[in-house]
This record gives structure tokens, C-alpha cells and sequence, in this order.
């Protein structure tokens, strides 16, 4: 029963709801030139966040950062300096604000961090940051750039990056995983890598308040990082894994052994798509946050019309299929008027909106005004403004409405107006606390929600509780807008 699923997650979960508000991430990608020194140097190896590229063997992470959006993250990236002098310019972490990011991915950077911009890194960590590295040997114009550019920040977790060899997949059924019931693994029975870089947890050193977890092994044998050239080979030991992660201080760091895990359907070796890599990155993401609960509505029935002709290619469906590489497009060129209208099919609370344009980053809305409703007549306006990126985030005051209408206010001569994603976000806490005493009772608000999850009604919801019908009333829309419930009267 659907009902009872969404009433267990919600009692499971609780005491502990993370501030969506500040879970922004920030990739920081290596500098243009500096990377595919095995593979012609092209820039395509750097993993961008805006590359869609779906050609065969490609190596994009756009679908990474779409499925980051679509569970609430504010999704960024800095680039290093370009290679002009042999190697790359660091980004400058010492001036730049890490408090901003929620998290830190260090996907293909290449440069030379030094002593200040390490120990901001780390304070960062330790005070409740956390961050994520990926190496590859595409990483960078040798086979040092890319391990030797993380090997500084590791060092002070006690944790080593090596250098690329092997291609392989976990499963939880070989017992590949040395941690099964970790939150990352929740869901996931197979997930893969090709030329993957294990991390070593360095047995010589034990930083002060970090504790190291393999929480999947690595195999056959790697390649230990020497500078330049390729490092020699040896076998692995209990020491080494896939996935490796510290928790140092109120902060958590965690070190992944492939790129190729995240690429777009179709890349180079494997991809997001295959395995149960998806989910993998979903639940990676979230631990190193710490998240519990995703702030995302349930889209699950949703309906959508516009203003415009929709035809196969451009179906108002597209924008919640899941899929940023399928959108709905006005099939005409943006105009003040057009409008997109969503069906959420009840009253949902929320407080934010997400627009993603998917690969042509030129179809933003070039100007908005969002409306709400509780019955697709009488319309709110909730939010207003002009627009310049192809992402469209907004945040306004709570909302408690079943259809939201965008309607386009700005004009393009030579663009469409096209949806590929839209999501809508709830920062609302998940209250159980129906009678508003401030104490979860199991004999009051325990029973009246066990009552509910098995689907009685009326008066024998609440008889003999303690709490009044009248109470129940009122608190059951918020736990159906709020908690992913469906409760009756």
C-alpha cells in the first residue's frame, strides 16, 4: 500500500531533516588543455557539467548535475586556470567562500594545491563540509596530474589516490560490498567503473577525529601513484577500495574510483544509466550532505497543459519523464503570454520551482511570472522576474496550492521557450505532532496514524486517543501535503 510505505519512510525519518536551503555543490573541473593526454587532450575529457554530449564513448556529466537538480541541489562549477606553462592554475580556494557550498566535487582538477588553500579545505571539512574525489587518468596532461592534484587534500584524511587500472563492477551478491547496509548502497546491487583509480586508506597515519570506512572493496590490482610516469603495479590488499569515505570532524570526504560511472547514457566504458549507477550517485551525494529526505515532490501522476502546440518530439509529458535529454518546447519562437500550467492533483505545500532547458541552454524563459491555485481558477502570483541562465530557480514564500501556471513575459526572436525538467520543492518539516503538545505519543498520535495507514475513517480515527476529531482535521491536509501521505477523512 502506497499509504503505509510514505507513513513507515515518514516515522523512520523523522527526527532528522537536513536544510535543503544550503545543500549547494560546486565542481571544480580542470582547466581547458589539461586534460586526454591518453586520448587526444580534447577538453570533452574533463567531464564538464554542461557537456550533453550523447554521442557513443562520450564523457559529459550533464545528467549527473540534471539528476543533482532534480533533487534540489544548486548545482555550480569553477574551472582552473587553462594550461599555458605546462600545468594548470589552481582555482583560488583560499579567497573564495567554501561556506557558500554545502559540497566540494573534485572531478577534474589538475592543478597544484598548496599548504593555505589545503588547510582551508580541510578546516572547511572538519567545521561540516564536506567533498568528493573522483580521479582518472584522463584527468590531466600525465598520468601525476590528476592523483597528485587531490593526493594534498587526502593526505590530511589519511586517504590515497592512485592511478588508473582495471575495469570492474561491484555487487552486493560477490560481497563486494564491506559495508552493505551503508546509506550510499541503499538500492544499489551492482555499480561499475572502467580504468578506475582505488583509494588507499593509509594504515601509517591516524588524523585526529577521522574515521576512515571501505565501504566497497577494490580489485585484481592497482596502480600506485609515481609522479609523471605510471606507477608500478601491485595487488590489492584490505586497504584499498572503490569506495572509500572519512567522516573528520562534523564533516565528510569520500573518494570514488571512476568518472565513467557518472557519464551520460551512452559514454565512454559505462555510464549513469547502466548497473544501478544512477542510484549510486543519488545516495553518494546525499550521505555526503547528510540528507535523510529528498525535498522534492513526488511527481507521480502529474498532469501539464500549455498555451502552444505540443507535438511527439516536444510533449508536455517530457518535463517530468525524468529525462533532461527529452523536453517540451513551445514549437514557436518566445512571446509575452505562453504559458505552461502544472497539475500537481492535490494541494501540495512547496516554496521553490526548478526549470531545466536541457541541451539548448538558449531556450530559458527570457522573462516569468508564476502563478498558484488551489482549484486552476482563482490564480495567486507568486513570483516574478526577468531571466539569463538556463537554469530557472526560484524560491518565494511557502505555498500550499494543487497547479502552479508559468507564464513566459519576455520575447526571443531567434529562440523557443522549452522545458526539459521541472521540479517543485518543500523546505516544509514533516510534522507528526498532530494535537501541537510538542510530544509524539504512540498511544495518541501513534495509534491515529497506524488507524490511518490501514484506511479507516471518521470517527474511529481518533476514538479513544485523546485527540479531537477536529484536531485530526486539521492536521491531516498538512500530512498529506507535506509527508507524501494520502490519508482519508
Amino acid at each position: 500500500m502506497r499509504v503505509l510505505n510514505w507513513a513507515c519512510l515518514v516515522l523512520c525519518s523523522f527526527v532528522s531533516w537536513s536544510s535543503f536551503a544550503a545543500d549547494r555543490v560546486l565542481f571544480i573541473r580542470g582547466g581547458d588543455g589539461t586534460g586526454g593526454f591518453l586520448e587526444g587532450g580534447s577538453d570533452d575529457q574533463l567531464c564538464d557539467i554542461a557537456n550533453f554530449n550523447l554521442s557513443p564513448g562520450n564523457h559529459g556529466w550533464a545528467e549527473l548535475a540534471s539528476l543533482l537538480r532534480g533533487e534540489g541541489y544548486v548545482v555550480t562549477q569553477i574551472k582552473e586556470g587553462a594550461a599555458t606553462s605546462g600545468s594548470d592554475l589552481p582555482v583560488d580556494l583560499v579567497s573564495l567562500d567554501l561556506t557558500l557550498y554545502r559540497l566540494i566535487v573534485f572531478g577534474s582538477n589538475n592543478a597544484t594545491y598548496g599548504a593555505s588553500a589545503v588547510d582551508k579545505l580541510e578546516t572547511y571539512v572538519r567545521n561540516g563540509g564536506a567533498a568528493l574525489f573522483i580521479s582518472d587518468a584522463n584527468f590531466g596532461s600525465n598520468w601525476g596530474d590528476a592523483p597528485s592534484s587531490d593526493q594534498p587534500f587526502l593526505t590530511r584524511f589519511g586517504l590515497i589516490m592512485n592511478q588508473d587500472n582495471g575495469t570492474y563492477s561491484l555487487t552486493r551478491s560477490a560481497g563486494d560490498y564491506l559495508a552493505p547496509t551503508h546509506p550510499i548502497l541503499l538500492g544499489v546491487n551492482q555499480f561499475d567503473g572502467e580504468g578506475v583509480s582505488p583509494i588507499t586508506i593509509n594504515t601509517n597515519v591516524n588524523p585526529a577525529g577521522v574515521v576512515r570506512t571501505i565501504i566497497a572493496r577494490a580489485k585484481t590490482q592497482l596502480r600506485q601513484p609515481n609522479g609523471v610516469n605510471q606507477g608500478s603495479l601491485r595487488a590489492v590488499t584490505a586497504n584499498d577500495g572503490s569506495l572509500v569515505v572519512a567522516v573528520a570532524g562534523s564533516g565528510r570526504v569520500a573518494g570514488h574510483f571512476d568518472r565513467n560511472t557518472f557519464f551520460n547514457r551512452g559514454g565512454a566504458g559505462t555510464d549513469i544509466s547502466r548497473f544501478d549507477n544512477r542510484i549510486y550517485a543519488r545516495n553518494l551525494f546525499a550521505w555526503l550532505v547528510s540528507r535523510t529526505l529528498s525535498p522534492r515532490l513526488d511527481r507521480t501522476g502529474w498532469t501539464a497543459t500549455a498555451s502552444t502546440p505540443a507535438n511527439a518530439a516536444t510533449a508536455v509529458t517530457a518535463v517530468f519523464d525524468g529525462d533532461v535529454f527529452t523536453r517540451w518546447a513551445t514549437g514557436q519562437t518566445q512571446t509575452a503570454g505562453q504559458t505552461f500550467t502544472l497539475d500537481m492533483q492535490q494541494n501540495r505545500s512547496f516554496n521553490r520551482v526548478v526549470l531545466e532547458t536541457g541541451q539548448i541552454e538558449s531556450d530559458y524563459p527570457r522573462g516569468f511570472s508564476i502563478a498558484s491555485s488551489t482549484d486552476g481558477v482563482n490564480w495567486q502570483t507568486i513570483a516574478t522576474d526577468a531571466q539569463t541562465d538556463p537554469t530557472t530557480d526560484v524560491t518565494f514564500g511557502a505555498q500550499t496550492a494543487r497547479y502552479l501556471r508559468i507564464q513566459q513575459t519576455g520575447n526571443a526572436v531567434s529562440n523557443a521557450w522549452s522545458i526539459a525538467e521541472i521540479n517543485v520543492f518543500s523546505d516544509a518539516r514533516c510534522s507528526l505532532d498532530i494535537d501541537g503538545d510538542g510530544v509524539l505519543a504512540a498511544t495518541k498520535e501513534g495509534l491515529v496514524l497506524l488507524r490511518a495507514m490501514l484506511q479507516l475513517t471518521g470517527a474511529s480515527i481518533t476514538q479513544g486517543t485523546g485527540i479531537t476529531d477536529e484536531q485530526w482535521q486539521a492536521a491531516r491536509p498538512h500530512l498529506n501535503a507535506n509527508c507524501g501521505t494520502s490519508f482519508a477523512p
